[in-house]
């Protein structure tokens, strides 16, 4: 049996992006790979939670202090240890923002490893507010990663491009996926005299969160469910009109039913961040999934939605046009959508990019 020892930087019991990723990705790995696989997964816990959707793999949880950097510090520290002590296992690794421990552990022993991109460092530096030495520590600890690692997986084409340009060996694109259950979710049949759009999310500082308010205010015959917890939400919250409802967050195995409930979904991705790093949106994919239109904003990645006429790309600063008449074409919206998942959408699934991932990192499992 083969062992892999993958390893991601957050904590599996917080509903966000890198949870699921980390979750559903390697659940449907080990699901399909009938016993040829041993997977073991190493994570950091600051918050005590148990993950948000029980793994089928071994799953090793490293206690960490709720503190800031001092968390990765010490999680890395753990991961470094194990990788010097799994001697037999192929290192798979989720770039995050300190890895010097690891990078460490890498060269002494010589062992291969690959590594997971789901962003840039500087583009996400950037998004987040990060000072000057912050982007360039960040920088450099990527860099290092991806000349050195046997092969890299990224989440879309322009992180690729990136890692090829740095100087990566190999580059496997592997776009994020959806939970395949989703796609059993009954479309709302008849939209009520309210429209109901959903946001699911942690109201980070490029996902638009903070303009649902405002657009909210313009449309006040509409209502929008926010669902989810972040730092900024209380803020956002404290400047929402009465059509604008926060439930707070929500068990990630939970969200179906939110989905059945919703006439649409939005994310009004921040254009800044994501001119440099095509997107390949969770969010984006689990509202199709669930048959849903979708309001965004024309950043790349997300063209397919109007390729495929399942919602409407904002283009300009000004959401209040784009957004009325992608009320107006709601029920074709919601005709398309509902088409499109049941053929094309069909590819947006764990399983596939279980596969894809297998494929890339099978020549360097020993």
């Amino acid at each position: 049996m083969k062992r892999i020892l993958t390893i991601s930087s957050n904590d599996q019991g917080i509903s966000w992006g890198p949870a699921v990723h980390f979750l559903e990705l390697w659940n449907a790995f080990a699901g399909r790979s009938d016993g040829r696989y041993r997977i073991i997964g190493l994570v950091p816990s600051w918050t005590g939670l148990p993950s948000i959707k029980p793994p089928v793999f071994e799953l090793l949880q490293v206690r960490v202090p709720n503190v800031g950097m001092l968390r990765q510090v010490v999680f890395d520290l753990a991961a470094a240890i194990r990788i010097v002590l799994s001697r037999n296992a192929l290192i798979y690794i989720r770039l995050s923002s300190f890895h010097l421990f690891v990078i460490a552990a890498l060269a002494i022993t010589g062992r291969p490893f690959c590594l997971e991109m789901n962003g840039i460092s500087s583009s996400d530096s950037q998004s987040a507010g990060r000072p000057v030495w912050y982007k360039l520590w960040t920088l450099m600890q990527e860099r290092s990663l991806i000349r050195k690692a046997c092969v890299v997986l990224a989440v879309s084409k322009s992180i690729a491009d990136y890692a090829l340009e740095v100087g990566a060996r190999g580059v496997q694109v592997v776009p994020n996926s959806v939970n395949p259950d989703l796609y059993l979710i009954g479309q709302k049949p008849v939209i009520g005299s309210r429209v109901r759009i959903i946001y699911v999310g942690t109201f980070t500082s490029w996902d638009g969160s903070e303009r649902i308010p405002d657009l909210a205010r313009s449309f006040p015959q509409v209502e929008f469910v926010m669902i989810g917890d972040g730092s900024r939400r209380r803020v956002i919250e404290g400047r929402s009109p009465p059509n604008v409802i926060y439930t707070g967050a929500v068990p990630y195995l939970e969200l179906g039913k939110h989905y059945a409930k919703a006439d649409a979904g939005v994310v009004l991705y921040e254009r800044e961040r994501h001119s440099k790093v095509e997107l390949s949106s969770l969010k984006v994919l689990e509202y199709l999934a669930a048959g849903l239109p979708i309001f965004s904003t024309d950043v790349p990645g997300q063209e397919f939605i109007a390729t495929h006429a399942i919602g409407r790309l904002a283009r300009g600063d000004d959401l209040t046009p784009d957004f009325r008449l992608f009320l107006s074409d709601l029920v074709q919206y919601k005709h398309n959508v509902e088409e499109y998942r049941r053929t094309i959408g069909q590819q947006y699934s764990w399983v596939h990019a279980a596969l894809i991932t297998e494929k890339a990192i099978s020549q360097f499992v020993s």
